[in-house]
């Protein structure tokens, strides 16, 4: 059975105290609506103030857009989310209270919905999009024994993905901003953490086929639009080299199936194949993108460990010795 990590309680209880007015919402059935995995501890990121605004800004939206709420409204440790008909459409409209998520809101219409849920309204840190179903899901279908098919669904999403052409001045973030706290905790605590950072430091320096990343690529962010087919969410908007993306694929889904003996070689083959990407190339990328989600959690005080054994193993496959 795959180990899970210990901060994946269930947010029933703290669902209903943000939201006495509703029945609790169960972690599994939060996640089934949403595509958010959101534990206790996130939900202190919004404070009374705070809560009190996004529900404002919600209200004013539902009636500007003149929304009809088609369900309760859900909370994460980035925004809120309320169901809602727009005209004769499922919509989901969401209210960020993050810079990062309120960016990429205002970003998604770069896709004009291919490969990412379209936008109908879009207005500060609100935007309304096309509805996804989590009837068919990506984790679950890679735990019961269709990993390859989950993966090969990603990255045909990906290909439409970088298909975009991020406009001058848009507000993409350059790929190398984001591996700052790599840097850092590198410098702190070497060892597999400085082996990925000297990856990094190559590949960044020599970066090709640059395009627009969804930056946050992962089972949980592509969900099945009945109207379109599957199609990614929460983008962060990065613009740097395709492989990127690819990468987080080979660190997901949570649990231990990343980490399982021959995954990591079988997949990478999977998605090489697929992306017509070079596999040293993608493990180098494998390797600085597992350093750098490793350096988030260690940087906060978090366990990086799950990070590090798929950035270990793909150092060992590029033949590393520790």
């Amino acid at each position: 059975m795959c180990a899970q990590r210990s901060s994946g309680a269930t947010m029933a209880a703290s669902a209903s105290t943000a939201f006495p007015d509703r029945a609790p919402v169960s972690g599994s059935a939060f996640h089934l609506l949403t595509g958010h995995k959101v534990y206790p501890q996130d939900l202190m990121r919004f404070d009374a103030q705070t809560l009190a605004g996004a529900r404002h800004l919600l209200q004013t939206y539902t009636e500007r857009w003149g929304l009809l709420p088609d369900g309760n409204p859900i909370q994460t440790h980035v925004c809120l989310l309320q169901p809602v008909r727009y005209g004769l459409k499922k919509a989901m409209l969401k209210v960020s209270i993050e810079e990062e998520e309120v960016r990429g809101g205002k970003l998604m219409s770069v896709w004009k919905g291919r490969g990412m849920a379209s936008v109908y309204e879009q207005d500060g840190a609100a935007v309304l999009m096309e509805w996804g179903e989590r009837q068919k899901e990506l984790d679950r279908m890679a735990y019961a024994g269709q990993d390859t098919e989950a993966n090969l669904v990603m990255c045909s999403v990906l290909e439409k993905i970088h298909a975009a052409t991020p406009q001058a001045g848009s507000g993409f973030t350059l790929l190398d901003q984001w591996f700052r706290e790599l840097r850092t905790a590198a410098l702190q605590h070497g060892g597999t953490l400085q082996a990925c950072l000297e990856l990094a430091e190559i590949r960044l320096a020599d970066q090709r086929e640059i395009t627009c990343l969804h930056g946050d690529i992962h089972h949980d962010n592509v969900l099945w639009f009945p109207d379109s087919g599957w199609k990614a969410i929460d983008p962060k908007c990065l613009t740097g080299e395709r492989y990127f993306d690819y990468a987080n694929l080979l660190t997901n889904p949570e649990g231990c199936l990343p980490r399982l003996p021959g995954r990591l070689e079988k997949q990478l083959e999977v998605i090489c194949n697929a992306g017509r990407l070079d596999r040293r190339r993608m493990l180098e990328w494998t390797a600085a993108w597992s350093g750098l989600s490793a350096a988030w959690f260690i940087n906060g005080d978090e366990d990086g460990s799950h990070e590090l054994e798929v950035a270990a193993e793909a150092l060992r496959l590029l033949g590393y010795n520790f």
